[in-house]
């Protein structure tokens, strides 16, 4: 749900995204997500909840920009709308998701598998530290993250493949501890 946004910035960066960089993307992408989901179980039209949850996460947009920034120059500011959709299609997804009006995932849509396990596999062990409930979810879907990492590897090359994989395994973390904390960091 959360990684197709990343993958596809990741896609289009060129050269390579610094890991900084993007990192910051993942987190505000994962923060539009959260606050989205936060916000799906009422009656608002799915847009709607959409640009709140994207409103939601301005410092973490920000710190997106100073990533960029740093990175790229003061030119990086035009990519800002481009990270900014894919936060907004995450969140999308989640409130999709969250109402169970989400399309079926495609059975060859390997980062969304790996996705949907791993949520499946954490929610299982809701009486586990969040650190447990992680490990034991990553452990339990090892044959799906190793069909992510070869799609992240043949779309992006091995090392943005990687960092990708990195990144999604680090903030499944934080997910895990963020949703069992009701959303404090």
């Amino acid at each position: 749900m959360i990684v197709p946004a990343v993958i596809a910035a990741l896609a289009a960066a060129q050269p390579p995204l610094p890991r900084p960089v993007m990192d910051s993307i993942q987190r505000y992408t994962e923060c539009a997500a959260v606050s989205a989901n936060a916000l799906a179980g009422g009656t608002a039209p799915a847009e709607a909840i959409a640009d709140a949850a994207v409103r939601a996460c301005a410092d973490e947009e920000r710190r997106v920009l100073d990533a960029m920034t740093t990175a790229f120059g003061p030119g990086a500011a035009d990519m800002l709308g481009d990270v900014r959709a894919g936060a907004r299609r995450s969140a999308m997804s989640t409130i999709a998701l969250r109402r169970g009006t989400a399309p079926p995932v495609a059975e060859d849509d390997a980062f969304a598998q790996w996705g949907i396990c791993l949520g499946d596999a954490a929610a299982a062990r809701r009486r586990l530290s969040p650190q447990a409930a992680a490990d034991a979810a990553l452990d339990q879907c090892r044959d799906r993250e190793a069909a992510a990492r070869g799609d992240a590897n043949g779309r992006l090359g091995p090392e943005n493949g990687e960092m990708a994989i990195r990144s999604f395994r680090e903030n499944f973390r934080l997910m895990v501890a963020h949703s069992r904390t009701g959303g404090s960091r």
